[in-house]
């Protein structure tokens, strides 16, 4: 079946737009304001296994440092032991690091020496930690001295409900409490065109087509065929003229799904997910229906289509990616807002849970109207398995553990409520460091949380965004991979359309105190990144304190 429609030879570069430049991305050079124009970078490795246990220390050494805790490691009933004798009783914790000294893994695990110290006085040598590879995933399974060293982190260790926990209401966001960072994500200009916003005016330049329906909200996909980014294949859902059109850059082409005779007709589909080995389901939402269709040699194929019972109106569907290069691990979940409800489904297609409720500490709501849900997945560094979902009804972003339902209710690991006049949450997306991306369409703003739902900043300047990209995955014989960047979708039109950004970095919400003899400040980092600082005194241009934390961000320091 020829899916092209266009007949003519269409221009390399425009193809290159059209491919959305989806993981045509560009290196983040410095935190400016203006668009970086570089070559292309392809996805970078994740699943190295040294890399993987160095970030978790990192991430440990955080955690140890600025007396946070750490909800990614599980202890086993004999992690904890013994204290050395007066080793750990009368040391002075505040601004401990932790260095890694040696990794050695084996067939059984790993086994990493590290040593806690503050940068003057060594603390704590030879401190052993254990770690099992789950699938893809290293876990701590022993913290040894690290958890008498840290009580904070590893004693009384909350469980993944533990945020949410008590009797505190879940916050909420008002005009006096966001947080506006310009840094934080850097747009990205077209290296053929150089323009920010690829657009109606664009393609109808070029190729005289408008390409897409007018104020179409995109639902915003793409697979890599092959670490070369040129040949990566993007997908783009129109819910008003109800077809796909996706495009590759290496190709050459545009071609379109859905609107040719004997393809599968759909009615007001909503969303689409695009698993990296071409597998794609779409929320045929009219059709109370979702579709499955594969995509191979740049054809796009129908496979099936199914509804499971209660399934009435579905708005989103998302794969939590469970088993590196194996879809049979992958769990689906669906948003159904006629209904009320979330579901999940194994890899079989049957019903694992039906979520109708949530719990926020001692509040439990109606899930009534969900308008998106995404799975965190396991493949990530720093992996925590967590949904995230919209609630209409409370105009809230939800981060649930999905291995807390009990009945029909899930247990909320955070809920932010926007309760600014006129804000409307509309779609979720993650980055690299599986931090979440919520658009808010009427405040014209991206909110940026941690990988727990914490609120860290937004970024303004956007005209009614729609959706908002989940970093996708590449598998080659060697390595997991993953894309750099994030895309955002506003609504299709003359001067709007789809943009392309890096995750940049600021420091926002700074606070100082200064006493007699000290000056203490604190900050909140925007990306979750190893930094880097000086603290450099004014008056004399004086050195006071370099900063290398080795620690990844997303809380305040």
């Amino acid at each position: 079946m020829n899916t092209s429609f266009f007949k003519a030879k269409i221009p390399t570069y425009l193809v290159a737009v059209m491919a959305f430049l989806l993981f045509m991305g560009f290196p983040f050079v410095n935190v400016v304001n203006e668009q970086e124009v570089q070559p292309a970078l392809p996805p970078i490795p994740v699943d190295n296994d040294r890399l993987q246990i160095e970030l978790l220390i990192m991430k440990l050494s955080g955690a140890a440092r600025f007396g946070g805790r750490h909800d990614g490691v599980s202890l086993s009933g004999a992690a904890r032991k013994q204290k050395r004798a007066g080793a750990l009783s009368n040391i002075d914790r505040r601004g401990f690091a932790l260095e890694v000294k040696a990794i050695n893994i084996d067939k059984e695990g790993a086994l990493v020496t590290i040593e806690a110290h503050n940068g003057k006085e060594l603390g704590v040598d030879n401190i052993q930690l254990k770690l099992a590879k789950i699938r893809s995933r290293w876990n701590l399974t022993d913290a040894g001295d690290l958890a008498e060293l840290f009580p904070q982190v590893f004693g009384n260790k909350m469980s993944k409900s533990g945020p949410a926990s008590g009797q505190e209401p879940p916050p909420q966001m008002t005009p006096a409490t966001i947080r506006m960072s310009d840094r934080a994500l850097v747009p990205i200009n077209h290296p053929w065109t150089n323009t920010p916003v690829i657009n109606a005016s664009l393609t109808m330049q070029h190729i005289q087509r408008r390409l897409f329906s007018d104020n179409a909200a995109l639902d915003l996909e793409a697979i890599y065929v092959d670490a070369a980014t040129q040949n990566a294949v993007s997908f783009h859902l129109d819910p008003y003229w109800d077809r796909i059109v996706f495009a590759q850059r290496s190709g050459n082409w545009i071609r379109s799904y859905g609107d040719h005779s004997g393809e599968y007709r759909f009615a007001g589909p909503k969303a689409m997910v695009v698993d990296p080995f071409g597998t794609i389901y779409v929320a045929d939402s009219e059709n109370g229906r979702i579709v499955k269709l594969h995509y191979a040699s740049g054809a796009i194929q129908y496979v099936s289509d199914f509804t499971i019972p209660g399934l009435g109106h579905p708005v989103d569907v998302s794969l939590e990616i469970n088993g590196a290069a194996n879809p049979s691990y992958n769990h689906m979940w669906i948003a159904d807002d006629f209904n009320g409800r979330l579901f999940e489904l194994s890899p079989s297609g049957a019903v694992v849970q039906t979520v109708e409720y949530y719990t926020v500490g001692a509040q439990t709501y109606r899930l009534a109207r969900p308008r998106k849900v995404l799975a965190a997945e396991e493949l990530s560094l720093l992996w925590y398995p967590y949904v995230s979902f919209i609630d209409a009804e409370r105009n809230a972003f939800v981060v649930a553990d999905p291995n807390s339902v009990t009945g029909t209710t899930i247990t909320a690991i955070s809920s932010v409520e926007f309760i600014q006049p006129g804000s409307l949450l509309t779609s979720i997306g993650q980055d690299l460091t599986s931090e979440w991306w919520v658009a808010d369409a009427r405040l014209g703003m991206l909110h940026k949380f941690g990988q727990l739902g914490n609120y860290l900043t937004s970024v303004s300047g956007f005209a009614f965004p729609k959706t908002v990209t989940k970093a996708q995955w590449y598998f080659d014989a060697s390595h997991t991979n993953i894309s750099q960047y994030l895309y955002t979708a506003e609504p299709w039109g003359n001067t709007t359309g789809l943009r392309a950004f890096f995750p940049g970095a600021d420091a926002i919400a700074l606070q100082a105190t200064q006493g007699s003899t000290s000056f203490v400040f604190s900050f909140v980092r925007t990306n979750m990144c190893r930094y880097k600082a000086k603290v450099v005194r004014a008056s004399d241009n004086l050195l006071v304190v370099p900063l290398d934390t080795g620690s990844w961000g997303g809380s305040p320091v």
